[in-house]
């Protein structure tokens, strides 16, 4: 599918109608990613939020964030205080890391918690959370270092998430329901 008019919203359309073409984990990974790469992001991570008693790395979907970003996360146990995440509990529209410290009186610990990212080359994101069949959260993230994410391409992305998750709803969800390891 193309279409004439915006470069942003044609290229938008285009990566739906092309993602829907997908059906393999490992194509769609890759799809993603050399979009995102486009768009001016380095990281992403697709994830569903835990319930009690399940392991935080069980609900990884995707990860292309260094191991020792996870790892760390993961041991610190920051899901519970991550204001990134903690976001979920009050909206389920796409929202930017910077929209938080804009509009959320954050504590000390949750802008380390933030600003801990910035050692792994994630210095802000935009997460779009995803309620699943089931009822359940999950949220596909993506980030990038500061310099990138100020560009023009990036502060378009939102209008291009939003397409992309109300166009794409199955595509998204063939992440989870065909993911054979993490990738990283």
């Amino acid at each position: 599918m193309s279409i004439q008019g915006d470069e942003y919203g044609k290229r938008t359309l285009d990566f739906v109608a092309g993602l829907q073409r997908l059906t393999k984990y490992d194509d769609i990974c890759d799809y993603i990613v050399r979009e995102l790469e486009w768009f001016g992001f380095t990281c992403a991570t697709s994830w569903t939020v835990p319930g009690p008693d399940c392991a935080l790395k069980d609900g990884i979907q995707f990860n292309n964030r260094p191991d020792e970003y996870i790892d760390r996360y993961v041991e610190k146990n920051y899901v519970v205080y991550d204001p990134v995440i903690t976001e979920l509990r009050r909206q389920l529209n796409p929202y930017s890391w910077n929209d938080i410290r804009q509009n959320r009186d954050l504590k000390k610990f949750e802008k380390e918690i933030m600003d801990e990212g910035r050692e792994f080359g994630a210095r802000d994101g935009f997460m779009i959370p995803i309620v699943t069949l089931s009822g359940s959260v999950s949220f596909f993230a993506s980030a990038a270092s500061i310099q990138t994410f100020r560009n023009g391409r990036v502060r378009r992305w939102r209008s291009s998430a939003f397409t992309v998750t109300t166009r794409c709803g199955a595509p998204w969800s063939s992440i989870s329901a065909k993911k054979p390891t993490i990738r990283r």
